[in-house]
């Protein structure tokens, strides 16, 4: 904790955050197996990247698309930018750190437990959430 020390700490080029949607219903919708269901983002102050596994990256250039619109991540033009933050995410996955782990089972049980907390992660607008509820695909 270098920084509370009054030194100065060696900062990161990026921030990581880690999102686990294995209990959402995304997941089936998708198709993921639940060992898949993991989507890390990553952020330098300008661009988003996020890495899923089983499917291509996403990129958003916050400086002109602040509300993450339009997604660059299949941009020939960005390669070498997409290649940066691939390195940055495997260097840091391959970082030491705890995680909890339940069994895939558990995972399954708690498939649609989202909704009744009012998270509506994986449904593209209102109409396609009232087609979840009608024909009682909500998880709930």
């Amino acid at each position: 904790m270098p920084l509370l020390h009054g030194e100065s700490p060696e900062w990161r080029d990026v921030v990581v955050s880690e999102y686990d949607y294995s209990v959402r219903n995304v997941r089936e919708v998708l198709g993921q197996p639940v060992k898949d269901c993991r989507m890390t983002m990553l952020f330098d102050g300008r661009w988003k990247y996020f890495h899923r596994e089983g499917f291509r990256p996403m990129l958003f250039d916050l400086t002109t698309d602040p509300h993450e619109l339009t997604d660059l991540g299949a941009d020939p033009a960005l390669a070498d930018l997409r290649a940066r933050f691939h390195d940055a995410f495997c260097t840091w996955s391959r970082a030491p750190f705890n995680r909890v782990t339940i069994s895939d089972e558990t995972v399954k049980k708690r498939r649609g437990g989202e909704l009744r907390m009012g998270i509506f992660i994986g449904y593209w607008d209102e109409a396609e959430w009232d087609r979840a509820i009608e024909t009682g695909d909500s998880g709930n």
